[in-house]
C-alpha cells in the first residue's frame, strides 16, 4: 500500500496507508468497488458510518491498489 501511496503522491497525517487498508478491507467486505465511492448506497453509507468521511483520494488509491494486486497475481 505504501508503494501505491508513493506512486499516486497521496497521504498525510490523517490519511495513511493503514487507514486505506482498513477502509478498502471493509469496502471489499461490503462488495463495494472503487467506482461506488461517493455514491449514495446502503453499503457506502455503512462504510462512512464506520470510518467517518472518506478521504478524497480513497477511490483512486483503491483502484490503483486493485490494479497492483491483480498485476502481481498474473
Amino acid at each position: 500500500m505504501k508503494e501505491v501511496f508513493d506512486q499516486l503522491g497521496v497521504g498525510d497525517e490523517s490519511f495513511t496507508p493503514q487507514n486505506a487498508v482498513d477502509v478498502i478491507s471493509d469496502a471489499k467486505n461490503l462488495r463495494l468497488e472503487p467506482s461506488d465511492f461517493g455514491q449514495s448506497s446502503t453499503n457506502y453509507n455503512t462504510l462512512v458510518k464506520k470510518h467517518g468521511s472518506m478521504h478524497r483520494d480513497i477511490a483512486k488509491v483503491y483502484d490503483k491498489y486493485q490494479s497492483t494486486v491483480r498485476f502481481h497475481f498474473i
